[in-house]
């Protein structure tokens, strides 16, 4: 009898504002963890992988949704600040 063994890959990618953060398609891939500063908007997410997207679970889902509407980061969303605007100003996109 052999023995599978099936490894989870997970990585981080940064969300593609302003894109619906709450779909695969708003994120590209990143190798190693991006530098996200605390702030008020979306920087990116650590997820599973799924042929090159990462996998949006309902989990991943209301973290994404808790990150944005508490402003403040989580051990899978990860904030930032508005690009040229410091981190109390908005919007948060380029």
């Amino acid at each position: 009898m052999k023995l599978l063994i099936l490894t989870i890959m997970a990585q981080w990618f940064l969300y593609k504002c302003p894109q619906d953060p709450l779909q695969v398609t708003s994120y590209m891939s990143v190798s190693g963890t991006p530098a996200c500063e605390d702030g008020p908007c979306l920087c990116a997410i650590y997820a599973e992988v799924s042929s090159g997207y990462p996998v949006l679970t309902s989990a991943l889902k209301d973290e994404v949704i808790t990150a944005l509407v508490s402003l403040n980061g989580t051990t899978n969303a990860r904030m930032k600040c508005a690009p040229g605007g410091g981190c109390d100003s908005a919007p948060c996109c380029c």
